[in-house]
Formats: C-alpha cells, sequence, structure tokens
C-alpha cells in the first residue's frame, strides 16, 4: 500500500484544508497516511519573526482568511478564523504523539482541526478540552463505530490528555 506522509502543525489554516479530508480521500485511492505533526513557531524565529507571517504581513494574512474561507466553503466546511492566532500548538501536537500511540492520531488531528477552525473552539487543548466529557461520543459519532469502539474511547482529548500527564509525570 502506498504512504503519505502528512506534515502539519494544528496552528496552520492550510493544514486545517487537508487534514480535514485527507482520510476520506485516502481511503478509496488506499493510501496510507502518516501523520507528522511538528511546529512552525521554530522555523518563524529562525527568520527573526515572533508570530505568523499572517500576522505580520496583515495584506496576506487577510488575503489567507479569504482564501481560506473560499476554499472551506466550496468543499462544504466552514472557516472561523481564531480569536487567537496563531495557537499555541505545543499542546495539541504533543497530545497527537500520545494519539498515535493510542492508533486514533488521523482522528484526533481533525477532531483538533476541526475544533479550532470549524467551531471556533481552543485547538490548543488546555482548559476547555480538558474538562469537555462529551467529546468522546462526539468523535465516537464520526467514523469510529459504535460507543464501545476502543479508538473512540481512547482518542478522546481528555482520556489523552490524562494520558500524556500521565506518560510525563509517571
Amino acid at each position: 500500500m502506498p504512504k503519505l506522509e502528512f506534515w502539519y502543525d494544528f496552528a496552520s489554516t492550510y493544514s486545517y484544508l487537508s487534514a480535514i479530508r485527507i482520510e476520506a480521500m485516502a481511503k478509496p485511492a488506499q493510501v496510507e497516511i502518516i501523520y507528522r505533526p511538528f511546529l512552525l513557531g521554530p522555523i518563524f524565529k529562525s527568520y527573526g519573526w515572533n508570530t505568523s507571517p499572517f500576522r505580520l504581513f496583515p495584506v496576506k494574512g487577510n488575503h489567507m482568511v479569504r482564501d481560506i474561507t473560499r476554499i472551506a466553503g466550496d468543499r462544504g466546511s466552514a472557516f472561523h478564523m481564531p480569536e487567537v492566532f496563531p495557537a499555541n500548538s505545543l499542546q495539541a501536537a504533543r497530545m497527537a504523539l500520545v494519539a498515535e500511540e493510542q492508533g486514533c492520531i488521523g482522528s484526533f488531528t481533525r477532531l483538533v482541526f476541526e475544533a479550532e477552525f470549524s467551531e471556533c473552539r481552543d485547538g490548543t487543548l488546555r482548559h476547555r478540552w480538558k474538562a469537555r466529557p462529551r467529546c468522546s461520543s462526539r468523535l465516537r459519532s464520526r467514523d469510529q463505530g459504535p460507543p464501545a469502539s476502543a479508538d473512540g474511547a481512547r482518542c478522546c482529548p481528555r482520556h489523552l490528555w490524562r494520558a500524556h500527564v500521565h506518560h510525563r509525570v509517571g
């Protein structure tokens, strides 16, 4: 089976467009997705930037918002620019690695991107997601099978947060 490496930062608007449909496109083509979360922040810092180029160059940022909104709409998805942009995606990237260990990085990645750019929630997974118990049933209702699905239970952001903290502390 062919493999495709998908490199993304959870704060990236253009990664959002790919993340929300990559699995649906890869499955019929029988392509395995290898998820590779990374951080754009250190790359920006290497250029002497302290934030996203979309913030440093407002005209470019305004164009990006129009571009992403148009493309997402054409694909039947919503796009809302987060209040805080770019978000600190370190915690989400760390949790994605835990999701990978749990076998659900694809679902987790899509859920985070949808929460951040489609539903206007904090995609960094810091405070609000830890205490959101309904997230597991929401995830399971996507494509993870019945509520007893091990993947759905393991991939709940609340569960992954606990696994992440346990891994760091234990």
